[in-house]
Parts: structure tokens; sequence; C-alpha cells
């Protein structure tokens, strides 16, 4: 992306500011009138022509004045929204809500998303910690009964998701205690996304004698562990979309509303945006999601004993204070990440 000058920079930060609070197109005598850069409006008409022929505004209407484009609002993020920070009151108030007393994943999830939407005024998005990127510790195994099974796979940080498995056939105490002891002893470590593929690839080599044991193996966690792709969230806030003006607009509101009821697609756009280290901001279409056209991401990775566990984030309109927003959500994150561990 090219390199604007001072003034130019200063002119589309002005534009994107004014937009920000007003949602209304921004010309040269606006700009003239509210900041004081000393420039005739005519200078500043020239160099937002400028900016608009190179897709850093554009003009919705003949007659209007400029808003950002998608670049423009990239352009700002990159260079100049770094050098916000986060209201001291909004600090406050993230600091004083993680500080009560919270006794449950579900409960820290759900706080954490009603404050991500109450100090951003968009709508707060948290994800569960992601089962098949932790590394596997532990496992029990209890007989039901008619080849029934109960598994309770345990990580090192604490968490544990149980499953009641069918194995097909009903399995002796001898046979259960192998398995278990296979896991536990040659699996720990692994992280339960690359379980199944590992013990294909063992099925495969071994001696006949032992190839009925890694296919009950491969079952069990094929049946279980395997079955944690879909991921859970939790989201609040989103009927503060609706009294923005971008969402008077049934249209618009329907799509968004659409792609936040299809869990699979939107935790696979914000799964994407929130890869990497630190926070991301993915802006109209760079969510790759046509009902989020008109919709920005800020997202982070949040870490359980510094391992990427799951992310967290912000989602609303491209109007965004992006230098105010960026740094809650970092905030947010890095609260939330220190709570997490305290409850496991």
């Amino acid at each position: 992306m090219e390199e604007l000058t001072p003034r130019k920079e200063r002119i589309l930060s002005f534009i994107i500011s004014s937009y920000v609070d007003s949602a209304l197109p921004v010309g040269s005598r606006t700009i003239a009138r509210r900041f004081g850069l000393g420039l005739s409006p005519a200078t500043i008409r020239n160099e937002m022509s400028d900016l608009e022929e190179m897709g850093f505004i554009s003009q919705p209407h003949t007659s209007a004045g400029r808003i950002p484009s998608d670049k423009g609002y990239r352009y700002y993020v990159n260079q100049l929204a770094s050098r916000g920070s986060a209201p001291t009151e909004a600090i406050k108030k993230i600091g004083e809500e993680f500080r009560d007393k919270i006794r449950s994943l579900d409960e820290l999830i759900e706080r954490t998303s009603r404050i991500l939407s109450s100090v951003t005024s968009e709508i707060g998005v948290v994800f569960y910690p992601h089962f098949g990127d932790l590394a596997f510790q532990h496992v029990e195994l209890v007989s039901l009964g008619a080849g029934r099974l109960l598994s309770i796979w345990q990580t090192p940080s604490g968490i544990a998701e149980n499953f009641i498995v069918d194995m097909g056939e009903p399995l002796g105490r001898e046979d259960l205690g192998r398995i278990t002891n296979f896991l536990n002893k040659e699996l720990a470590g692994i992280p339960f996304s690359e379980m199944g593929a590992l013990l294909e690839r063992k099925r495969k080599e071994a001696s006949d004698s032992l190839v009925r044991f890694y296919e009950l193996a491969l079952r069990l966690v094929r049946e279980s562990v395997e079955r944690t792709t879909s991921e859970r969230f939790c989201f609040d806030g989103s009927s503060l979309l609706l009294e923005k003006p971008e969402f008077r607009d049934i249209e618009k509101t329907r799509h968004l509303f659409q792609a936040l009821d299809d869990r699979k697609q939107f935790a696979s756009v914000f799964r994407a945006s929130s890869g990497g280290a630190g926070v991301r901001v993915f802006i109209g279409h760079e969510t790759n999601c046509g009902e989020l056209w008109d919709c920005s991401l800020i997202a982070s990775r949040y870490f359980l004993k510094e391992v990427p566990a799951g992310s967290l984030g912000i989602i609303g309109p491209r109007r965004m204070p992006y230098d105010r927003l960026i740094p809650i959500v970092d905030c947010v994150s890095r609260h939330f990440a220190d709570a997490l561990e305290r409850i496991l």
C-alpha cells in the first residue's frame, strides 16, 4: 500500500474521525471548520480528490462529501490507530469486572462477552477454549455395559471433556486397562487434533497381534475427541447494532444475523481472523464472508499456560473508532487469560 504525505494522512484521519462520530459523508468545509488545519476548503478538496483517486475514500452520492473505503480504514489501522489508547474509564471498568469472583468457565465466557459489548458498544464474542488445539494429558475409561464407555479426557491446564462412546462390542477390564495405559503413556503432550492421525499411522505399522488393539484405540478417539470440531462461542450485544445507522437497513441487518446464526461459518471466519499474535483487524471484505462485507472484526487470541487456547473480540460496522477499540480488546484478552488460569 502506498504511503501518504503527512497532510494527506491528517486529512484521511479527520475524515475517518468525523465519519465515525456522525455516520455522515464529510466535506472539505467540515474539515476546515472542525479541525483547523490552516488550509482553505479548496486546498482540502484537492487533497481529498487525490485520496479518492488513490482509493482511500469514496463519494457515495454526487452531491455528498466523502466516506472512508476499506483501503482507507486499513491504512488508518496500520499507520495511525496504533497511536491510540484505551480510555482510562474503560480500563478501570474491565479490571473491576474481572476482580469479581467467577466460579465456572461458562460464567467467565458469558461475563467476558458482556464486558466486551458494554465497553465497546459492539457485539462481544468469546470462544470457548478449542479442545482440539490443546494437549492431551490423561484419559479415564469407565465401562457402562453393552460396549458403551464413558471417556474422560483431560488437558494439563485442567480443561476436561466427557464423551459416551459405543465401541460396538463389549470390552473386558484387561482391554480397557491396555487402551488407557497406552493412551496415557504414548500420547501425553500430543494435541487432541493429531491423535487420530498418529494412531492410524501406528495401526498400519503394527504387527497382527496388535491391530485389533490399535483399531479399538482409534475408534475411541474418533468417536470422542474428534467430535469436538464444532466450536462453541458466546456473543452479547447484538441489539446494540440495531441502534447504529448502518443497520437501519433491514437487508444489512438480515445478512449480519444470518452470519451469526450460521455458527460453523462464523466460527471459521473468526478463527481465521484471530490467528497469529496480538490483536488483528479484518475490515469489510477482508473477512471473506459475504454477509459481513459491511462489518469489521477486531479479534485476539488468548493463551492458557502460554499455549494458544481460543479467541475473543468484537464485531461491528466498519465505522469503528479503531484507535480506542483495539487496545480495549487487547486489555480484555489479557484479563480473560488471567481469569481462565485462576478457575482451572
